[in-house]
């Protein structure tokens, strides 16, 4: 077997191969014993049949074509092995001779993970981490927790009185552009609490002083960052009819109240388990943004020429993940394309920057983990795939969306990628 090896310069190697015809004879043999196996001659008991009629059956040019398939596997983990080579994904196979009686000669393209240099990513990290702040818990906040609790608890009683911020009304309304009515702009017994700012900035407060039969027209200038695109910056006529006003009864908040709310016996419960439970969720918030900082200057500080196979796959992670979210608020995907105006080559060109970064951070992770010997156990690995699975109601469910050797290599990269970042808070560093 004779092989010739080119580099290019986009992370990619092109492998000539070429065997001559004694060296094939054994993986045509192969193939020929495999179509054997497999189809039935009439006359013959399957796998009986002579090799002869078995060619004439198949084909002369098939069994080359399988042939070429077992001298793909294996030749591959050899050349790997020989040049040194760690490819990512399947490899493009180009035939350039095969015809009976003659050499094979054929070229293997595939990505390979480039050769780079880390950056002294342990005093990146160490820079980093000076800005990491320690989260703070107010009193405000935990007013708001309360507030919310007993609202959530609340009980309405007709307010034979105009609308008051906190009243929970219901309302017809249109929303009108320029005298058009916009898409999906209008609603009937729509519920809402005043106050709650779920609504367009200024929308809630026209119906203060509303009481139930009251009609209105009044217009909001929508936000200039307005998620609809359309009609960010324009200004929305809405007419609008009152139908209800409920005032919100709030229970006190008591020991006996705060009984009710779980295992606690007193205020003060209540008040340390949300001041614990908003402490530790800014502490993983800002253990987030840390990391987030360190791989991404770490990333910046590499020069790396990303394989186009590698960006290619997180864009497609990308789209699955929208298609996910879109599917979750049970829209459909190809109407929230059409709804903004965009294909998705358009979203993946929009995305590309972002594929590339996310792809450099995943190659420092790995290369940092590599150099460092941090390698996560069989027990961590065990514990971030139950992690995944958990999220599947039944096993079943889990085992048609998923491929369990997929999820334990994704389930590795986590657990890796915990230990680099462990490694790179931690003071010895």
């Amino acid at each position: 077997m004779q092989t010739s090896l080119k580099r290019n310069t986009d992370s990619t190697v092109e492998i000539e191969v070429e065997l001559s015809h004694e060296e094939t004879v054994p993986y045509l043999d192969r193939a020929t014993a495999k179509f054997a196996r497999e189809i039935t001659i009439e006359g013959f008991r399957q796998g009986k049949a002579p090799i002869e009629m078995v060619r004439q059956r198949i084909g002369e040019m098939k069994i080359y074509e399988e042939a070429l398939n077992l001298i793909i596997d294996a030749v591959l983990p050899e050349l790997l092995v020989k040049e040194k080579l760690r490819v990512v994904g399947r490899p493009q196979i180009e035939v350039k001779k095969m015809a009976p009686g003659n050499p094979i000669v054929f070229t293997l393209k595939t990505a390979i993970v480039p050769e780079f240099r880390l950056p002294d990513f342990e005093k990146i990290a160490r820079e980093i981490l000076k800005t990491k702040k320690e989260p703070a818990v107010e009193d405000k906040e935990i007013d708001e927790a309360i507030n919310w609790l007993r609202r959530s608890r609340s009980t309405a009683k007709p307010a034979p009185r105009p609308a008051a911020k906190g009243d929970a009304v219901e309302i017809d309304f249109t929303a009108k552009e320029n005298g058009v009515i916009l898409e999906k702009g209008s609603s009937k017994n729509h519920p809402l609490t005043i106050g709650d700012e779920k609504f367009v900035p200024g929308f809630e407060d026209g119906l203060i002083g509303m009481t139930a039969g009251d009609k209105k027209q009044f217009s909001v200038a929508m936000p200039a960052d307005y998620h609809e695109k359309s009609l960010a910056g324009k200004t929305i006529e809405f007419d609008v009819t009152m139908n209800r006003v409920d005032e919100l009864i709030l229970p006190e908040m008591t020991d006996e109240f705060a009984k009710t709310l779980g295992k606690f016996e007193t205020v003060a419960d209540v008040n340390q388990n949300i001041r614990d439970g908003l402490h530790e969720e800014k502490r993983l918030r800002e253990t987030e943004r840390i990391r987030i900082e360190i791989a991404d200057a770490i990333a910046k500080a590499t020069e790396i020429t990303a394989p186009q196979v590698l960006i290619d796959a997180e864009l497609d992670k990308m789209a699955e993940e929208l298609r996910g979210h879109i599917e979750g608020m049970n829209l459909k995907y190809d109407d929230y394309l059409t709804h903004i105006k965009k294909t998705e080559t358009d979203l993946r060109k929009e995305w590309a920057e972002d594929a590339l970064r996310r792809v450099k951070i995943a190659m420092v992770l790995r290369a940092i983990a590599e150099a460092k010997s941090l390698e996560p156990s069989d027990a961590e690995i065990a514990e971030e795939t139950n992690r995944i699975l958990s999220r599947y109601k039944t096993p079943g469910e889990a085992a048609k969306d998923l491929d369990p050797d997929a999820v334990r290599q994704y389930a590795r990269g986590i657990a890796r990628n915990e230990k680099v970042f462990e490694y790179l808070e931690s003071p010895e560093n």
